[in-house]
């Protein structure tokens, strides 16, 4: 009742009525601290698996684009992948960020289809599988 004509935002979350956001974030070790969610760094990939990451995020985003279907996510990560080569020590991603990753790199990796990639990409793309779990 408090917020009916607006939240007054501090960061992730609203000072009048404690709801949270996913924005904003305050992130120290992995973790914002005033709403706990937890973080991943990019620096956990290499500079080499954040350019496939890029690659393929931006190639599945226009696929879902012919498509006609929303790639909103897909076009923040690619974004946030491309821009990461730059300092990636500073970007975090939340673990819905990477459930979508593991699940964008596993599509794009059927689509392509690993006898088509060069050896260097292929090993590369054998690790990010195994760095996520599949």
């Amino acid at each position: 009742m408090a917020c009916l004509l607006g939240h007054k935002w501090d960061g992730c979350k609203c000072k009048k009525c404690g709801k949270t956001r996913d924005e904003s974030h305050t992130i120290a070790d992995g973790m914002c601290v005033v709403c706990y969610k937890q973080f991943a760094a990019m620096s956990t990939f290499t500079s080499e698996e954040i350019v496939l990451l890029g690659i393929a995020l931006g190639t599945l985003s226009g696929l879902l684009k012919q498509q006609g279907t929303d790639a909103t996510q897909c076009d923040r990560l690619s974004s946030l992948f491309k821009s990461g080569m730059a300092d990636s020590n500073n970007k975090w991603l939340s673990q819905e960020d990477l459930q979508f990753i593991k699940t964008a790199s596993a599509m794009y990796l059927e689509i392509i289809g690993l006898q088509n990639l060069s050896p260097k990409e292929e090993k590369l793309w054998l690790g990010l599988v195994d760095k996520f779990g599949n």
